[in-house]
């Protein structure tokens, strides 16, 4: 069990048994003492105020050193759920410290330290040094193993079953005990300031996640597409995000009502295009974000063939046409396979909040381009005005940290706010939609489907539109708005309007 050594037996065997504070040994990640002699100072000092910072959100106080590349955390014992998820830590192990004053006495020490772990086992001893000595690393693995052998059922260098670690600095001599391994990485606040495309969902958590590592300074920003319920999960996983794993840095996130925008694609653009098209406003949204506030960089969870706009033409095509590029366009995960994104998620500890993020940006049940030309997309681009775009940068709400999910919710219920209601009135024309297949199948007494709206005369009676799960249909409501029709959302699912009129449930 390489350095899993348990603790409890260790207080048990040494006189240390009453224990307020843990001395935690933090090596930082490899990358850190490779920087310049200018340079590395500062990732260190940064790496010092997000472990002190990490342990404050947690309710925790510790002091902290550092000495050729090692910090030295004094602090309680849930500290260390706490540093492994530090970037830019390696590793974090509990130790005792003991000054020694000759090699026998670090041999003693270890004897009551580990004589008890290794009873019965087979076990190695593994020692670092740092600083002039009279001895050598050896010669310290060979004293101690001396002192442990007959406790043990002996010495196993390839494959023991317990690893005795020590580590010597100047006159001090540190017992290792329960090492895990940190995240690695750059301490965050190194690397710039980033924007991530954020819905919540695996990929996009990935990326946040992955960005962060590299130092990046991760801000949120949430297209808002129509489900209050959907949008308030993506800002719990920010919140998380942000907490636990982005340590000095308190993201915020930016609130974008994007159902106009998505609306619009419905209508207007071709359905083969319309989820490529879709892709190149969001990223439009997003530079425009970035320009105005002063990102580095735009972060998508955008992955090759993840979906039919992700392609490696389609994605070409998007970089072609975003026109008012700015920031850099990172995508951590574009390599990913789909299970190696879940498989990072679980092991980051949001599985649970992150599988529960439905999809809700495909706005086209038909195929779509996999293999979409510029200047076709090109033309459909121009049918959506300039002033979607823009307008929806302008209403955009940036909530600080932390991150009230009361007041998260109170911004996007005011983004639908006299424009959702719950019943058709006598007056009212319903408007599906919907695909014109599903409307022919069945529809609303009295529904007229929304094409005929866009392309012949739009009735003078007040529409009332409505769509699967209620969410599109919010969007095509304020779009409407936008051309001079009278027009609202209704918030019932079909499902529900279809047990109303008795037609069950459908799909």
């Amino acid at each position: 069990m390489d350095n899993a050594l348990m603790l409890t037996a260790l207080r048990l065997e040494s006189e240390v048994v009453m224990v307020v504070a843990v001395l935690y040994i933090v090596k930082e990640a490899g990358e850190i003492p490779l920087k310049s002699a200018r340079t590395r100072p500062r990732f260190e000092r940064r790496l010092m105020l997000a472990i002190r910072e990490a342990l404050r959100r947690n309710g925790l106080e510790g002091r902290i050193d550092i000495s050729q590349g090692v910090l030295f955390v004094e602090a309680p014992e849930p500290a260390r759920e706490v540093l492994k998820k530090v970037f830019g830590v390696h590793s974090v192990c509990e130790a005792i410290s003991h000054r020694f004053s000759n090699i026998d006495d670090i041999a003693t020490r270890a004897k009551e330290i580990y004589s008890n772990i290794v009873r019965e086992k087979k076990f190695a001893v593994r020692v670092k040094r740092a600083g002039k000595h009279s001895f050598t690393s050896m010669d310290v693995a060979r004293a101690v193993g001396s002192a442990l052998l007959p406790y043990s059922a002996g010495v196993n260098l390839t494959n023991p079953e317990v690893v005795v670690r020590i580590e010597i600095r100047g006159d001090m001599a540190f017992y290792i005990i329960n090492c895990v391994k940190g995240p690695g990485g750059l301490p965050v606040g190194t690397g710039g300031k980033g924007l991530a495309l954020f819905s919540g969902g695996f990929d996009s958590t990935a990326s946040s996640w992955l960005a962060a590592k590299r130092g990046v300074e991760v801000d949120f920003l949430h297209l808002y597409l129509g489900s209050i319920e959907n949008s308030l999960r993506a800002v719990r996983i920010a919140r998380r995000l942000g907490r636990e794993w982005f340590s000095p840095h308190n993201p915020r996130i930016m609130l974008v009502d994007a159902t106009p925008l998505t609306a619009w694609i419905k209508l207007f653009v071709r359905q083969d295009l319309r989820q490529v098209v879709l892709r190149v406003l969001m990223h439009e949204v997003a530079q425009s974000t970035a320009a105005r506030y002063g990102y580095d960089a735009v972060i998508t969870g955008e992955a090759l063939g993840q979906a039919s706009s992700q392609t490696l033409l389609n994605l070409r095509v998007v970089d072609t046409l975003v026109r008012n590029r700015r920031a850099l366009v990172v995508r951590p995960v574009l390599c990913f396979d789909k299970e190696e994104v879940v498989e990072l998620i679980r092991a980051i500890g949001l599985y649970e909040e992150v599988e529960k993020v439905k999809e809700v940006c495909r706005i086209s049940e038909g195929p779509q381009a996999t293999r979409a030309k510029a200047s076709q997309v090109a033309v459909e681009l121009g049918k959506i005005p300039d002033s979607i775009v823009k307008g929806a940068v302008e209403k955009a709400v940036f909530i600080d940290p932390p991150l009230d999910t009361s007041k998260v919710k109170e911004v996007l219920e005011s983004f639908d706010r006299d424009v959702v209601i719950d019943k058709i009135g006598k007056d009212m024309i319903p408007v599906d939609a919907r695909g014109r297949r599903e409307f022919m199948e069945w529809h609303l007494p009295g529904a007229i489907h929304i094409e005929d709206v866009i392309r012949g005369e739009p009735p003078k009676e007040p529409l009332v539109v409505y769509c699967w799960h209620g969410t599109l249909s919010k969007g095509i409501a304020k779009a409407l708005r936008m051309l001079g029709i009278e027009a609202f959302a209704l918030s019932k699912p079909l499902s529900e309007l279809r047990l109303e009129h008795g037609a069950g449930k459908g799909r």
